[in-house]
């Protein structure tokens, strides 16, 4: 665990490692860059350098012998008469009028300024220290002000500085482990919330081990290799590691909250409710009820909870609720979801089951499309009764913007890398 200063100097490091590789790349990715203050500020610390070196009086001086040698080569007779004002004793006045004739004739302030801006402009390569310390530089800046309004935001919520380290080792943790976040500010306040004494909730989605085995609904109920094969009838293997590299996420997460004093109740939600979205699916309640064993004999010890989603989201409230929003989408009234909105997800899912199930017509996929929105609402307005914090594996921002469509309070969503679940046993690519 990083104390502050550590975690600023990591930081401020890895920002402005981003920085650098961004103005090596020298394209859009610099956008959304400070390459003007960058620029600037690498420019101001090269010419400082000069300075204290010398090095700027020897570039003066070099401007003058260069402005000299062209005037000697375009205007010999003006370059003899400028050696004699120079060499001469003569007036102030005659002396004006020689040099205001040069300045007419062949001036030299613009040309040895040209010069010494040359020889003082920035190249990312040669002056590559100076860029460095630049990006050094302002990340640096940036991340200690980052820092301070993270402090200020988590004494307004927590009370006290005590276990900020704690709160910026979280989000830091967070921040390199999710491959995106939505809703980040809700999250930092939920958590400086938890160091005040209000827990956090913590829910993790995870889904059953889908096979669709020959192009028809099916699990595989066991945390071992499944072989089965495509709606086309190829061989795939259904890999247990990548049920284990979610699992293994997890127990990494929760672990990682209690390292560093995270008040939170976590629970895992198993996702049985994705086999009911399949219309005229009987559920397999005892292979259902197998996977769920296996996963909490799998958490045994830990501080997880873990839940069937039919069980965990249940209730008069809640089944009146989401059949209320079921009918709304399925008669497209747009209460909930606009219906513009709701036909591009059905469309959606009607590429993808129909490349993957057999018989995919548009009934089965209207009511698969209807039931998955309505139970994203639901389940939102549902968990957005005290702070929670969700996770989910893959970039599924979809499921947390549907969760967040009938809620007054925003439940922040952070999606986790997941593995390829199958492999094709005939080619042995992944798919």
């Amino acid at each position: 665990m990083d104390d502050i200063k550590g975690i600023i100097d990591n930081l401020a490091g890895s920002l402005a490692d981003k920085y650098l590789l961004a103005m090596d790349a020298a394209g859009t990715e610099t956008a959304h860059l400070p390459v003007d203050e960058i620029g600037g500020l690498a420019a101001k610390l090269k010419k400082e350098d000069l300075a204290k070196s010398g090095m700027a009086d020897q570039i003066a001086l070099d401007a003058e012998r260069y402005y000299l040698e062209q005037l000697k080569d375009r205007h010999p007779a003006l370059y003899g008469e400028y050696l004699e004002i120079k060499k001469n004793q003569q007036s102030k006045e005659l002396k004006r009028e020689a040099f205001l004739k040069l300045e007419r004739i062949f001036p030299d302030t613009e040309m040895k300024l040209r010069y010494i801006e040359g020889k003082m402009e920035l190249n990312i390569q040669s002056d590559r220290e100076y860029f460095v310390r630049a990006c050094r530089a302002i990340a640096s800046r940036r991340i200690t002000g980052e820092i301070e309004n993270l402090r200020t935001l988590f004494v307004q919520h927590s009370g006290s500085t005590e276990h900020f380290g704690d709160y910026l080792n979280i989000i830091g943790f967070l921040d390199v482990t999710a491959i995106l976040i939505l809703f980040r500010k809700q999250i930092l306040e939920m958590i400086a919330d938890s160091f005040g004494g209000k827990k956090v909730r913590v829910v993790f989605y995870k889904c059953l081990r889908l096979t669709h085995n020959g192009g028809d609904v099916g699990f595989h109920h066991l945390l071992d290799d499944y072989y089965g094969s495509d709606k086309n009838g190829k061989s795939l293997k259904f890999i247990a590691k990548a049920d284990f590299f979610q699992l293994d996420a997890i127990k990494n997460i929760v672990r990682k909250f209690r390292e560093f004093n995270l008040l939170s109740e976590n629970t895992v939600i198993v996702s049985d409710f994705d086999l009911l979205k399949f219309k005229g699916y009987e559920m397999p309640q005892g292979r259902v009820n197998t996977y769920l064993s296996s996963l909490k004999k799998y958490f045994s010890g830990t501080d997880v909870a873990v839940r069937l989603e039919t069980e965990y989201f249940k209730g008069k409230d809640f089944n009146s609720q989401f059949t209320e929003i079921w009918k709304s989408i399925d008669g497209g009234a747009g209460k909930y979801i606009n219906h513009n909105e709701f036909l591009r997800i059905e469309r959606d899912y009607k590429d993808h089951f129909s490349q993957t199930m057999k018989s995919w017509d548009d009934e089965r996929n209207h009511y698969y499309s209807v039931s998955s929105t309505a139970r994203n609402i639901a389940e939102g307005i549902y968990v957005s009764s005290e702070p929670t914090i969700v996770f989910v594996f893959g970039e599924a921002t979809v499921h947390g913007e549907r969760f967040n469509l009938a809620t007054g309070i925003k439940i922040p969503f952070l999606g986790l890398e997941k593995m390829k679940a199958k492999i094709q046993q005939d080619a042995i690519v992944l798919v």
